[in-house]
């Protein structure tokens, strides 16, 4: 059988679109397809059988779409198009004939922009690889496989710090972003894998940080990482129990230390049966806030490692009863709740520094910087309910003793 390539163009480093972009790629890591991916640094080149690189495409837009209708149905909210955007939405329904309203959000034209794109990547394979393969960089214009559409608020806002025009990469000259319908799609399918829901007028997205995505396009990857690497995009990508699913479970994202521990304790749960999480010494994933407006703004870009906090899950959950009853308290804990004898949820009894400081300490003593036995005696005596009742046992203090000094 005769080998062929594809190649898929990188947008510039520490723009957003590139991370789409990847994360778009990356279903292609466990699709099952025979197909060998390298990270050559600007691009990324898919050796697969000639003939079927239409089935690379299918993969990478069935996939998004499929992420994007678990988000709709589990009624995860997007915005809706300011007018520019909404004009965006118009046109590429007069271009391919399909019925898009413009008062549809994000995730709804996110949805009919791949259902469109897996159909039509089967008739027009080398329309869409032609795109893909061609980005023009130019001091005041970034044109992704063509120019006929101007880049959607969200991506392009690098471009903007709170109202301001100010990216001045590539000579100092404020660059716009402007791409063709296939490059849109690949953009809409990289927005359907990481958008991860929608909190204070900000979008949430989650990414797995470049110089660690790009390991899984490589045959020598270490040993220890070959498990996560083998189901990678699954537990990333794959809507309701992926990355993005849980952290549109989570709903909080202030402080971040509370949100790191909650996403990490909810993927052990989710993929303890399955993946030896555990086993894994990095895990690092980006956090975007993004300001919606009349411009789009980026206003926060958090980089945070899962592994030692997923590596506690795990050893809470070997540790029955006692371990599974401290890590759903400590998940309660860092939501700022607690449950009631009656099964009932109300708020801690607590200040925002008081739980700020206990979340921090707890963060601190999982990655190993703060004394154990100082956080026992702090969640055992001082964290009480309004009757007097603690919170912790005995028992399960010694169990998070045992884990923290293992």
């Amino acid at each position: 059988m005769e080998i062929g390539t594809v190649i898929f163009k990188l947008p510039p480093s520490g723009l957003l679109i590139r991370d789409l972009t990847l994360a778009a790629l990356s279903t292609l890591n466990g699709s099952g397809l025979p197909a060998n991916m390298k990270y050559e640094g600007d691009r990324v080149v898919v050796e697969a059988p000639r003939g079927l690189e239409y089935m690379l495409l299918q993969a990478i837009f069935s996939s998004a779409k499929t992420v994007a209708k678990s988000k709709i149905s589990q009624g995860v909210f997007s915005p809706r198009p300011n007018k520019n955007d909404a004009n965006t939405f118009t046109k590429f329904s007069q271009e391919t004939g399909s019925p898009i309203s413009s008062n549809k959000s994000f995730l709804d034209f996110a949805f009919q922009v791949l259902d469109w794109a897996e159909k039509e990547s089967l008739s027009s394979t080398n329309k869409f690889l032609s795109s893909y393969s061609s980005i023009q960089v130019k001091p005041s214009k970034l044109s992704l496989g063509g120019d006929k559409y101007a880049a959607v608020q969200l991506f392009k806002v690098e471009k903007y710090e709170y109202g301001r025009d100010y990216m001045e990469s590539y000579g100092a000259v404020k660059m716009q972003i402007r791409h063709d319908i296939y490059w849109l799609a690949l953009l809409m399918a990289g927005f359907a894998l990481t958008y991860s829901g929608f909190a204070d007028n900000e979008m949430v997205f989650t990414t797995l940080p470049e110089d660690f995505i790009t390991l899984t396009y490589s045959s020598l990857a270490c040993k220890d990482y070959m498990h996560l690497f083998s189901n990678i995009s699954n537990i990333v990508y794959s809507g309701e129990r992926g990355i993005s699913g849980l952290v549109a479970r989570i709903r909080r994202l202030d402080p971040l230390i509370a949100f790191v521990q909650l996403l990490s304790y909810m993927l052990a749960r989710e993929w303890s049966s399955e993946v030896p999480l555990n086993e894994v010494s990095r895990f690092p994933i980006n956090l975007y806030r993004v300001r919606i407006g009349n411009t789009f703004t980026l206003i926060e870009r958090s980089l945070g490692d899962l592994a030692p906090f997923i590596q506690f899950a795990y050893q809470l959950l070997s540790r029955e009863p006692e371990g599974t009853r401290l890590l759903e308290k400590i998940e309660e804990l860092c939501r700022c709740t607690l449950t009631t004898r009656a099964g009932s949820t109300r708020r801690c009894e607590m200040s925002y520094s008081e739980y700020y400081t206990l979340t921090m300490k707890l963060y601190q003593a999982i990655s190993g910087s703060y004394n154990a036995y100082s956080l026992a005696y702090e969640l055992g005596r001082i964290l009480t309910r309004a009757n007097g009742l603690r919170v912790f046992r005995e028992s399960e203090l010694k169990v998070l003793i045992d884990v923290l000094v293992a």
